[in-house]
């Protein structure tokens, strides 16, 4: 009878310890959709959907260990107040165009084609609030330029 009962508690902690062990890496993969971004350039209006990497952690993770970034979609870095920032790309996957945002939403620098696992620091040239990271390429055919004004919830115009 306690080998039998044993057996039956050893088969639920299994179970559930599958079921947590899987669950967090299903739901961990799931990355949280903040909203969408609008970039106005001299020509037309272009969306966005975007995370929101607002913490410490979620500023410092970004878009590492990532194998592919879909068109249309990107991360929003918020750093709070207007600052000097500086990335790198180590243990990221895909490369990357980064558009440097200044606090009123202007774009202030792009640093196009940021390659996979470069470990080169890549800095604002000036103090800003916000960074969007997209795929590499994936909005060249709108001719985002410096100047253009980015549109978004948390971003004050």
């Amino acid at each position: 009878m306690a080998k039998k009962l044993l057996k039956t508690c050893f088969k639920n902690l299994t179970s559930a310890l599958f079921l947590l062990v899987f669950s967090s890496l299903a739901y961990g993969e799931e990355k949280a959709v903040d909203g969408v971004l609008t970039i106005q350039t001299q020509t037309e209006d272009v969306s966005l959907t975007v995370e929101l990497a607002q913490t410490p952690e979620a500023r410092s993770n970004g878009l590492m260990y990532r194998k592919n970034l879909s068109k249309g979609h990107g991360m929003l870095f918020d750093f709070k107040t207007a600052r000097e920032v500086h990335f790198w790309m180590k243990n990221t996957f895909i490369p990357l165009d980064m558009y440097f945002i200044r606090s009123n939403g202007d774009i202030a620098y792009i640093h196009p084609n940021a390659r996979p696992h470069d470990e080169t620091i890549i800095s604002s040239p000036e103090p800003v609030r916000w960074v969007l990271e997209v795929a590499a390429g994936s909005l060249s055919e709108f001719r985002i330029e410096e100047g253009d004004k980015v549109v978004y919830k948390a971003i004050k115009q």
